[in-house]
Formats: C-alpha cells, sequence, structure tokens
C-alpha cells in the first residue's frame, strides 16, 4: 500500500472531529495516526494514507460493528469532501454527477481506481482502493454509504 501524502487532508481532519464525537481523544488521532495537529488544520494539505487507515480502525474500535460506521456516515457532511462534491452537485442527472466524480475523485485521493460500467439499463461503479484489503472494507462501507446518502439527499431515494 502507498503511504505517501496522496491524501486530502480534510477528509482525515473531518473524519477526526467525528471520531472525537464518539469517545476518541485528538491526542490519540495525533499520536495512532501519524498525522500531526498542523496538518489535521489545513485543509489543503495532503496527508498518507496509512493515517486514514489508522482513523478508520480507532473508529471502528469506537463503533463496534458495521452498524457504528453506517451510523457515523449519516453524521457526514458533503463539506468534508470540499469543492469536489460541489462540483458533483452541479450535475443535472445522476448519470452526470457519477461521471463527474469518477472523472475527478483523484483530488480527494490519488490512489483510488473508480471504473463507471454504462448499460444499457444502468450505470455501475466499480471502486478499488488499496485500504480495501488492510482495513477489512471499513474504509469502503463508509464512502459507500456516504456516497448512497448523498445520491439520495441530491437526487432522491428513488435515483438509485
Amino acid at each position: 500500500m502507498k503511504t505517501g501524502k496522496n491524501l486530502k487532508s480534510s477528509i482525515v481532519s473531518g473524519l477526526s472531529l467525528l471520531a472525537n464525537s464518539v469517545g476518541v481523544s485528538i491526542d490519540k488521532i495525533v499520536r495512532e495516526t501519524g498525522v500531526s495537529l498542523t496538518s489535521l488544520l489545513d485543509n489543503d494539505a495532503r496527508v498518507s494514507e496509512l493515517g486514514l487507515h489508522r482513523l478508520l480502525t480507532l473508529i471502528d474500535k469506537a463503533l463496534p460493528g458495521k452498524a457504528g460506521i453506517l451510523e457515523l456516515a449519516k453524521r457526514i457532511p458533503p463539506s468534508l469532501f470540499g469543492k469536489e462534491v460541489a462540483l458533483i452537485f452541479q450535475a443535472s442527472t445522476l448519470e452526470q454527477a457519477m461521471l463527474l466524480w469518477a472523472n475527478y475523485y483523484d483530488l480527494l485521493s490519488d490512489s483510488i481506481e473508480v471504473e463507471l460500467i454504462d448499460s444499457k439499463n444502468h450505470l455501475a461503479v466499480r471502486i478499488h482502493h488499496p485500504l480495501d484489503e488492510t482495513d477489512q472494507g471499513i474504509g469502503g462501507d463508509l464512502a459507500l454509504a456516504v456516497k448512497y446518502r448523498f445520491i439520495c439527499d441530491y437526487f432522491g431515494a428513488q435515483a438509485v
């Protein structure tokens, strides 16, 4: 897995605040993720994805079980992902939003792979991230739950 600085820090800082709201101290987050407090406060910084993996592990321990991660997904605001999500919300259709997301997701993380599979009847998305193998799917579960919620909030539940 890559451990270079290749993830937008606003994601880690926002998730750190949410982790703190469920009882994980900021000191513990900084100590165990390896992400400095300075980086957590700088939304334009790039941080190690290993820090995200470690943070998701801390969150999973604070909220055991998949239901905890799904509850966390309900609390994540679109602003956590910055301007990239605002761009997606400019789309007039779900398909346009998915195309924008697939084309610009690397602004958030340069390790993610996103592929749109377009058929006559549906649009499928294949997502792979190096953390998939190392965090037992916690990050993937959280990401999919958040995306599903954003789609329902913006386009309505009938769009999915």
